[in-house]
């Protein structure tokens, strides 16, 4: 599995799982997206400016199955944030896309970060299998840290 940076051809991919009802359950907003609004938040994401970062991941000679965002945040962290494709959920592709991300951060010098809903117990899996913490409790999200 490889990590690329997404490009405005992801929109369609990343509109469609992000919208995804599992998805958006697990999202700090369950509302639907509005296509108009998501190609304007990929494209400012897309900027060399942007504190926040969105990659795809891919198999298979180019098979996008993920697609993970890096924000970056004071006193050095930077929080991780990822979609699976539906159609391949619980193939352990989420924990793979973490590493990729964590990876990542740790080469920058900064904390990897996930603020993960307190029921999501599947995304709490998949960090604590990547070597986060349970850091911080708030109101229904959890904070980890690798």
């Amino acid at each position: 599995m490889i990590l690329r940076n997404a490009t405005r051809e992801d929109a369609s991919l990343i509109f469609d799982w992000r919208n995804d009802e599992a998805a958006r359950k697990a999202s700090a907003s369950s509302d639907p997206l509005d296509w108009l609004e998501h190609c304007e938040w990929l494209q400012s994401r897309l900027e060399t400016s942007s504190s926040e970062k969105v990659f795809m991941a891919e198999e298979n000679e180019g098979h996008p199955v993920a697609y993970g965002r890096i924000l970056h945040r004071p006193k050095n962290m930077a929080t991780i944030s990822i979609c699976v494709d539906p159609s391949l959920r619980g193939q352990g592709i989420g924990t793979r896309v973490i590493k990729l991300l964590r990876d990542k951060i740790i080469k920058g010098k900064r904390t990897p970060v996930a603020i993960i809903k307190d029921t999501n117990i599947i995304s709490q899996q998949a960090f604590i299998a990547n070597g986060f913490r349970l850091r911080k409790r708030r109101l229904g999200w959890l904070e980890f840290r690798a």
